[in-house]
């Protein structure tokens, strides 16, 4: 282990201890043998207090640490409600980067200088986070942008993080019991591919033109345009949107929005995204929505996608027709076809759960998808099985459109 793994490891382990997960991890040789260590972790698990102590953790820890509590928050079927709940407050934001950073950085990535891709370059930023930021800027061509530039140096502390976080993963699901039940190597594997993403800004960029392609001949759905030859794996530069917020739209009155028919258009777009595109924003909340004239709904920040191949498409296609069907006994032969149940399952206890479920939240019609959505994943964590990631992110995705659908039009 060289110098600066070990220095990092050091901080992390001390972070840790200050919040008192060092004994859940069992970091020390003596707690892998010492008699009564494992109630003690256990106990710690079922603190009341750790939600608020891990968000905090992970907070002190940084960008990569607070990326995987924003994975996490949206995984309540493997660290539960009050743990997701929690981890959805973490804060994505960090210092900005100054103008002469910024400048550095597209002239290299972009191979000129800035006074020639642009006619104009707004010094002071639009949104900052942890990993990158955006500023407003017109280009040479005339064309009103928005800039995302990534920050210097995020890639290589982001690995030297992952290089340990999977370290301590292996170490926990080795000498954990109550860990190991939840895959943290495994989920660690899975975040790797999901950070990776999110900092490769060419993902996003062909993201934006894969769904543009989607909808362009839907007149009520909008992807902001980006322009490729000043796009990079550090820099991405797309249309600037100037639209309502969702939350004004909610509030407007009178004939500015017709509300009914922008609920059907956020509606349609998603479950074309889902059910027949199988290529869907993984993250839909409103401000991730803007509305523009003419009642079009417009998508931004398109880093974090969902996909499904087709045999998943028709298999989840069967899943949502048994739902609506409230086929319970086929429901569970689909669920087990897919291997997202094993079948050794508790299939009497578990038929006669989804029977209550569907007592509870079924009357003459379906007619809402967040309460049934949250009490079905919610059975599944009871059950113990951990859902394909795709399967949450499309839940919690519908759940939010739902929502949002709603609010515009409660009918």
């Amino acid at each position: 282990m060289d110098k600066q793994t070990k220095e990092r490891l050091g901080e992390i382990r001390a972070v840790m201890k200050k919040y008192g997960f060092d004994k859940i991890l069992g970091q020390s040789a003596k707690s892998k043998i010492r008699k009564g260590d494992d109630d003690e972790s256990s106990s710690i698990l079922l603190d009341d207090d750790i939600p608020v102590k891990l968000r905090l953790m992970l907070q002190e820890l940084g960008t990569t640490f607070i990326k995987l509590g924003q994975l996490l928050s949206t995984r309540p079927d493997i660290v539960g409600d009050k743990i997701a709940d929690e981890l959805a407050n973490l804060q994505d934001d960090n210092p900005p980067i100054t103008y002469e950073q910024v400048k550095a950085i597209v002239e290299r990535e972009l191979n000129g200088n800035i006074e020639d891709l642009f006619e104009d370059f707004h010094h002071e930023h639009l949104a900052t986070a942890s990993i990158g930021q955006v500023h407003e800027a017109k280009l040479i061509t005339g064309e009103h942008v928005a800039v995302k530039i990534q920050k210097d140096g995020i890639t290589d502390k982001i690995d030297l993080d992952l290089k340990i976080m999977k370290y301590v993963a292996n170490r926990a699901d080795k000498w954990n019991s109550d860990l190991r039940k939840i895959n943290l190597p495994g989920i660690m594997e899975e975040f790797d591919r999901s950070i990776h993403k999110e900092i490769d800004y060419n993902n996003e960029f062909m993201n934006m033109q894969r769904i543009e392609m989607n909808f362009v001949d839907n007149p009520y759905v909008h992807i902001p345009e980006t322009y490729p030859e000043y796009c990079s794996s550090k820099v991405l530069t797309m249309e600037f949107i100037e639209g309502a917020k969702l939350n004004d739209v909610y509030a407007s009155e009178g004939d500015e929005f017709d509300k009914k028919l922008l609920a059907k258009n956020v509606l349609d777009s998603y479950l074309q995204q889902l059910f027949i595109d199988g290529f869907f924003h993984g993250d839909p909340h409103p401000g991730n929505i803007m509305i523009l004239e003419n009642d079009v709904v417009c998508y931004l920040d398109l880093g974090m996608m969902g996909f499904f191949d087709e045999k998943f498409k028709r298999d989840l296609s069967e899943v949502m027709i048994l739902f609506v069907d409230q086929d319970v006994d086929g429901l569970i032969n689909q669920l087990m076809y897919m291997d997202i149940l094993d079948y050794d399952i508790d299939t009497r206890s578990l038929r006669r759960d989804l029977n209550d479920l569907f007592g509870r939240y079924f009357g003459v019609q379906l007619n809402r998808f967040d309460g049934v959505l949250d009490a079905l994943l919610n059975l599944m964590q009871e059950y113990g099985v951990i859902l394909p990631n795709e399967v949450v992110t499309m839940a919690r995705g519908l759940s939010m459109i739902e929502a949002i659908a709603h609010n515009l039009d409660p009918e």
